[in-house]
């Protein structure tokens, strides 16, 4: 890169936007990676989504300590990530806007790296290649079988991480009702794609407790009736597979009714187990883990991914939904934090 296209690059001010719902224990390592890129023309913005934990207090901590570079919006209540990530839009000072999540880190290049083709005006919207899972130490982690999130030369070009803040204003942001997947409303309703940045990379903190799983779990399954409102044959293979995954604990329960549900519960407990068997998991770092990963992480983390995904659905028939605010608020959006 010439020594002016760096200096025109540094001159665009960039808004990284991180929206937050109870990251106490991932927010702060987020902060500081931002803070440590070798590129100054940032703020970082982070708003927080009705966070009943530290999360707040943690980012205050950031705001106090250096006002000019950290900011915070707090939300009165849980509005979801569409809706956050629009807020922050709307209350960013940056030219490019990008959009990051609290349990990420970032390479010292990152945002350098992924603002310069919009910057240079090559295209309007960025997103990086693929993510490495940075705590793959975790036992929890490890069931999940994953080192790597997407794969090199894929081409991710329906999510965005960069886009210019005009673009994105203009065509009013996320559609909040996809709940998790509200990125990839932005690219079905615009046709706006990313323009890969090849070897450009995050490190993911996948959910490494119980409590995490399930709560992401249970976020995707409130996002589902949204998300394939127009494919309910995607959504029926879905939904039957996760209550495959439960199925063991459905069928203990009725086993009290006689003998019937008792070789039925056999029949689906060893089917279970056998699946479970066959999944991917990271290498143990010996035999008693493997055993350990495989007879209780697994089963368990299949359980509580399951669950969590059904009562999302469910809970989502009862009318829990995410609401869209408005992105014509303007600065009346004071009012809500």
């Amino acid at each position: 890169m010439k020594v002016q296209d760096i200096l025109m690059l540094m001159k665009t001010l960039v808004t990284a936007i991180i929206t937050a719902f109870n990251e106490e224990d991932d927010i702060g390592r987020c902060i500081d990676s931002l803070l440590n890129q070798d590129f100054d023309s940032m703020e970082i913005l982070v708003v927080d989504d009705g966070s009943r934990d530290r999360t707040p207090n943690i980012v205050e901590s950031y705001v106090q300590s250096d006002p000019s570079k950290v900011r915070l919006i707090r939300l009165p209540r849980n509005l979801g990530s569409g809706n956050a990530r629009n807020i922050g839009a709307l209350s960013a000072n940056g030219d490019i806007l990008v959009f990051l999540d609290a349990d990420m880190t970032f390479p010292r290049d990152f945002i350098r790296r992924l603002v310069s083709p919009i910057s240079d005006g090559s295209c309007v919207a960025t997103c990086y290649e693929y993510e490495v899972i940075a705590n793959t130490d975790n036992p929890w982690v490890k069931v999940q079988g994953q080192t790597i999130r997407g794969f090199p030369n894929a081409n991710f070009t329906w999510a965005i991480r960069a886009i210019r803040r005009d673009v994105f204003l203009r065509h009013c942001g996320y559609d909040a009702k996809y709940g998790y997947f509200d990125d990839v409303s932005f690219y079905e309703r615009t046709g706006i794609s990313s323009v890969v940045v090849r070897g450009l990379h995050v490190y993911h903190y996948n959910p490494s407790s119980v409590k995490q799983i399930f709560r992401k779990s249970y976020w995707i399954g409130l996002s589902f009736r949204a998300r394939y409102s127009r494919d309910k044959a995607e959504l029926l293979k879905i939904l039957l597979k996760r209550l495959f995954d439960i199925s063991p604990i459905i069928g203990a329960c009725l086993t009290v009714f006689g003998a019937l549900f008792v070789a039925a519960e056999l029949l689906l407990l060893g089917s279970f187990m056998v699946v479970s068997f066959r999944m991917k998991i990271l290498k143990a770092s010996g035999l008693k883990e493997k055993i350990l990963l495989r007879v209780f992480y697994v089963p368990i983390y299949r359980w509580i991914k399951s669950l969590g995904i059904w009562l999302g659905f469910l809970r989502s028939l009862t009318g829990k939904r995410y609401v869209n605010v408005p992105l014509n608020l303007g600065s009346s959006i004071s009012s809500m934090v």
